[in-house]
């Protein structure tokens, strides 16, 4: 029986590190290659590593710089943002607001609520630990109650409700505002989902959009205030559409 379960456990790990080795393997050989100024090659090992879902900062930081130098704007704003997102770098921040400012590109602007609210939406997970403490403990506070009085003090009960409120937004509603980049040779953003609806404007890659909603193939963004749709494969989104 012991033998069954060490075999099993053999014919599980195996694969499952040879498939966490690949990425390893191909990471290092980027690096290698980064290092030898073999730029093209190494972004080619660094794309098959971040298809197997790896990747570390820097290598979205090399990644960033290996699009720069080939003047491929869009994709270096989008690594950019990724390690951005990833490790909060105040630099490269700045390095985004100065590529956007010298191209003349849209939407890299944030104001107060929106940075606000994107600092919520990364604490997620914090603030639902708390709310879950606190609400456990109004609960627990007025069990007690009455079970001591035979009443629970309106107060207590009032923000018992609020923290169940309070969780609930959290847990369904408090989601990171989506953004997408724009990189097709040229973007058509249309009135309506469809080829055949009104054209709205004609823009360069490296702008970058709200994306809203999702039809077919077609994505809702936010262009000028203005509800859009661009195609999904003229968009280079940071971070999977919900």
């Amino acid at each position: 029986m012991v033998l069954k379960i060490l075999k099993a456990l053999f014919l599980w790990i195996t694969p499952l590190g040879f498939a966490l080795a690949q990425p390893s393997t191909h990471l290092q050989k980027g690096d290698s290659a980064f290092a030898a100024r073999q730029y093209r090659l190494a972004l080619q090992e660094y794309q098959v590593v971040e298809k197997a879902g790896f990747g570390s900062p820097a290598m979205l930081l090399k990644m960033a710089y290996i699009h720069e130098g080939l003047s491929q704007v869009a994709p270096s704003l989008r690594y950019l943002s990724l390690y951005h997102a990833r490790t909060g770098d105040p630099a490269a921040e700045q390095k985004i607001q100065t590529l956007a400012e010298k191209n003349q590109l849209n939407g890299y602007q944030l104001t107060d609520g929106e940075k606000l609210r994107q600092l919520v939406a990364k604490q997620k997970m914090s603030i639902s630990i708390l709310l879950v403490t606190l609400v456990v403990a109004l609960a627990g506070l007025i069990s007690f109650q009455k079970f001591r009085r035979n009443q629970a003090n309106r107060a207590i009960i009032s923000l018992l409700v609020v923290g169940c409120l309070a969780l609930a937004w959290n847990q369904y509603a408090n989601r990171p505002t989506q953004y997408g980049i724009l990189n097709g040779t040229t973007n058509y953003l249309m009135n309506g989902p469809s080829a055949g609806a009104g054209l709205m404007s004609i823009q360069k890659d490296g702008h970058r959009v709200k994306i809203i909603g999702r039809q077919d193939v077609w994505l809702a963004v936010v262009w000028n205030s203005k509800t859009v749709f661009v195609r999904e494969n003229q968009l280079l989104t940071l971070g999977p559409i919900q």
